[in-house]
């Protein structure tokens, strides 16, 4: 597990260094992130956080990444440990559909679940567009390794669901929500990110955003949801 950890915080810093890298070479687009997190659940505490996204697209492909680091202390002991990555792969099938491949990765020192690592592939499609709502959804089938605490590393297959929905408030504000459900046979892992964001000046923008997840079958003595607060500014290119 301590090299799985080092990998996962080596995928996250190469995913953060690479934003300003990213502004100086053609083809990319994407976003950095940094700003104020308020946690509760199996961890509370309240710090900073890092995030960065990226995005190239080549002809019918689309490649995303995305990694994300949030760790405090208190009083000199950790109290909030988490590094999280992912990549997807996408083609474009016409003007509305592509099918995808997804690896997602959390290392999160404190849920019930510290290690969870899924792979899927699945087709996408368009819902809404045109218009001030937008609607993606996807379905995808996989598997996932997964480490509850004080267990061994276990792998079921694992159904993939995954809406993504946005609302344009305005030409400068947008509110945003992202719900997934992976499904296996040993849990079932729910997450919702509802963000609203407002345009400051030029390519910075303010976020607000709440986080819930839901694990649920979890180990004796930790909590099945946990949820976050953040209120961040993105630089977006």
């Amino acid at each position: 597990m301590n090299e799985v950890t080092r990998l996962m915080r080596a995928v996250c810093l190469a995913g953060v260094l690479a934003v300003p890298l990213a502004t100086h070479a053609g083809g990319y687009s994407g976003e950095a992130e940094l700003g104020f997190v308020s946690t509760g659940g199996n961890t509370e505490t309240s710090t900073l956080n890092l995030k960065a996204k990226l995005a190239r697209e080549m002809g019918g492909w689309k490649h995303a990444a995305k990694a994300e680091v949030l760790s405090a202390k208190n009083d000199g002991v950790t109290s909030a440990e988490r590094y999280a990555a992912a990549l997807q792969t996408r083609r474009e099938l016409g003007d509305r559909a592509y099918v995808y491949g997804l690896v997602d990765g959390v290392r999160d020192r404190f849920s019930g679940i510290p290690y969870l690592l899924s792979e899927s592939v699945g087709l996408g499609y368009a819902l809404l567009r045109g218009g001030k709502l937008t609607m993606d959804g996807e379905a995808g089938l996989g598997a996932r390794q997964s480490k509850p605490r004080g267990e061994d590393v276990g792998t079921d297959m694992v159904l993939r669901l995954n809406l993504a929905a946005g609302y344009a408030l305005s030409d400068t504000a947008q509110l945003t929500e992202d719900l997934s459900v992976e499904a296996g046979e040993s849990n079932t892992i729910t997450k919702s990110i509802t963000a609203l964001s407002a345009q400051v000046m030029g390519n910075l923008s303010m976020k607000v955003s709440f986080t819930v997840q839901n694990i649920s079958e979890v180990p004796p003595g930790s909590k099945n949801t946990d949820y976050e607060t953040a209120v961040t500014l993105v630089y977006r290119f």
